[in-house]
């Protein structure tokens, strides 16, 4: 792919064997259509006293809907041992995306709890979405903690803080990393994975029901990659994953301040 005729060739074989992929008398499925309903975006932050902020949004296929904006949207939490919590949350709209065939629009979550959280349920109009029953699993055991971290690019150097509930027995800690790496004769970078152990810290504040993890990372490219805090025990891996170094501020570690919208109370 290193000269035009190389590239030219390397995309008439790929698209060939898109087009030959399935093979004569073999029968596709109907096409995949998105999920109606679903959290996204979803970032937790514990708080000393171990209260846990729960921010992002809920994307709804709104899909032929007449001003959707206008629907009710309500959220409703368990806590971190599963117990429903008593009030329900009405989720602020955000705005409309679209795609070929679809129509989506995108309610905020923004809320404090104080014992923490392990799943949300969704009711949109007079629908609800459980999931199967389950409700929609956001877990609290491992938390990537944005606002210590940060990502210096002028060093290629990823600091991240997380912090690893005390209930998961001897944890081993790790920052998993995904890094683009240049390719001879490609124009597009490889992405390889990499893994590196993180190590307990205080940083001057303790936790209550968590320990505080540190790691560090340098990447190849000034462009980082995506990471993920996981901590595996006893065969389980429980992990905050798929965060992005595209989260921070130039050098400087991200400082978020915010006014909760509401606070969810235990009794």
């Amino acid at each position: 792919m290193s000269t035009p005729e190389g590239f030219a060739e390397t995309c008439r074989e790929t698209i060939t064997l898109m087009v030959n992929t399935v093979p004569e008398g073999v029968i596709l499925t109907d096409p995949i259509t998105p999920s109606p309903l679903r959290p996204t975006n979803v970032q937790l932050t514990v708080t000393e006293d171990g209260s846990v902020n729960i921010q992002g949004e809920v994307r709804v296929d709104t899909t032929g809907v007449f001003n959707a904006q206008l629907l009710d949207v309500e959220l409703t939490f368990t806590d971190r041992n599963g117990k429903a919590l008593p009030n329900s949350i009405k989720a602020p709209y955000i705005n409309r995306g679209f795609g070929l065939d679809y129509q989506f629009d995108y309610w905020q979550i923004d809320v404090d709890s104080p014992a923490g959280i392990s799943s949300v349920f969704v009711k949109v109009g007079d629908m609800m979405y459980t999931n199967g029953g389950n409700g929609f699993k956001i877990s609290d055991k491992v938390v990537f903690q944005q606002q210590q971290s940060c990502y210096d690019s002028s060093t290629k150097m990823l600091t991240v803080y997380g912090v690893v509930s005390k209930s998961i027995e001897n944890p081993d800690v790790e920052l998993e990393v995904v890094d683009m790496r240049p390719r001879i004769g490609a124009i597009i970078p490889g992405l390889y994975k990499d893994s590196v152990k993180m190590t307990k810290v205080t940083n001057g504040k303790m936790y209550t029901g968590y320990d505080l993890y540190k790691g560090t990372y340098t990447y190849t490219t000034t462009d980082g990659c995506e990471f993920s805090i996981a901590a595996n025990s006893g065969g389980k891996r429980y992990a905050d994953d798929f965060k992005k170094t595209i989260l921070f501020d130039g050098i400087n570690c991200v400082s978020r301040s915010y006014v909760p919208s509401v606070e969810l109370y235990t009794n």
